[in-house]
């Protein structure tokens, strides 16, 4: 029986790419946020470099198989993946080691960094119009997962607040037509930006899920100013069809919830220092979703009303979530819990 290494260099030797060494003298290489995945890196003998993931243990609902066939969808409609060889079975992937100097972590320069945003946005707008994931994402499933010692913590504004993301999650789940190919871990060092083309790696989460999860997760991580985000928007939704101006504050109150609470789980020390970052973000997120004004006419009819109304006089509706289980605060407690975190 082959070893996996003896697997891999078979896979190299079919391609006809003639490693400069075995791949059983593969250098490790570590990604700054991978923990899920080994990677190896090797050269072949023109200088070019590849990247050999060893499959790690995903989370579900995600299966390898799941990549693999969200990976087949991309190459067809002709997205760039870096992808040379892909094996679940085997366990491993084989691909195009990027030159980090176009990471988008790298991309400072003001004017660069703008259009290296642009062209994010209408890189995803188009997946998000041409592929067609099998997968799909569970909000509910991934903050139960997420959320499994905040239940016993008795830290009452942090159930609060998790009741706060229930209800959002709960709004924008309910349109199945707003559920599309997602990538899910868009974090701004899985993108590579030459100038010129977009190269978007790492899909093993990837499976539908709403339109605004992958604008929501890159604008955190990335640090978006106010007006990158507007950019961010405005190109991918120039014509406003899909009210990301709407979705997105909602989004992002509930990505860096979800955010907070890994970090909180985390075991690491650092951990408990970038809690404390992701906490004042969540504040910042929470009173903008809640205080939207472009949504305050979109969900107001015989469900919970998220926003403040415009008259002091109008009448104020209790905040539930989808299964009407009320959570105790009316909308000037979430306004008041939103500005006292």
């Amino acid at each position: 029986m082959q070893t996996k290494a003896e697997v891999i260099q078979s896979e190299f030797n079919k391609r006809g790419i003639l490693l400069k060494e075995s791949v059983t003298e593969a250098k490790s290489h570590v990604f700054q946020e991978g923990i899920t995945n080994q990677f190896l890196t090797v050269n072949d003998l023109s200088g070019k470099r590849y990247l050999i993931r060893i499959n790690g243990k995903l989370w579900p609902p995600f299966t390898r198989e799941g990549e693999h066939h969200n990976l087949e969808q991309l190459h067809k409609k002709g997205f760039d993946t870096a992808l040379v060889a892909n094996k679940p079975q085997e366990g491993f992937q084989i691909c195009d080691l990027q030159d980090e100097a176009t990471s988008f972590t790298q991309i400072h320069a003001k004017g660069h960094r703008l259009s290296a945003i642009q062209a994010v946005a209408k890189t995803i707008q188009q997946y998000h119009q041409l592929a067609h994931f099998e997968s799909h994402y569970s909000f509910q499933q991934t903050l139960g997962s997420a959320s499994r010692r905040l239940r016993n913590s008795g830290n009452i504004e942090m159930i609060a607040i998790y009741r706060v993301v229930v209800s959002i999650f709960s709004l924008i789940t309910q349109d199945n037509n707003e559920f599309v190919a997602s990538h899910n871990d868009l974090l701004p060092s899985s993108i590579y930006f030459n100038g010129k083309k977009i190269v978007i790696v790492d899909w093993e989460y990837s499976g539908k899920n709403h339109r605004s999860y992958d604008l929501a997760l890159f604008s955190l991580k990335s640090f978006l100013s106010p007006f990158e985000e507007a950019q961010l928007i405005k190109s991918y939704d120039p014509e406003n069809d899909n009210r990301m101006e709407y979705w997105l504050p909602l989004m992002k109150a509930g990505v860096n919830f979800l955010l907070l609470l890994w970090q909180l789980n985390s075991s690491r020390d650092e951990g408990v220092h970038n809690a404390l970052l992701l906490f004042k973000s969540l504040q910042s997120n929470l009173q903008e979703a809640l205080m939207q004004q472009s949504a305050k006419s979109l969900f107001t009819e015989k469900r919970c009303l998220f926003f403040k109304p415009e008259r002091k006089e109008a009448k104020k509706h209790a905040l539930t979530n989808g299964n009407q289980e009320n959570t105790g605060l009316d909308n000037d407690g979430l306004v008041s819990l939103a500005s006292s975190l």
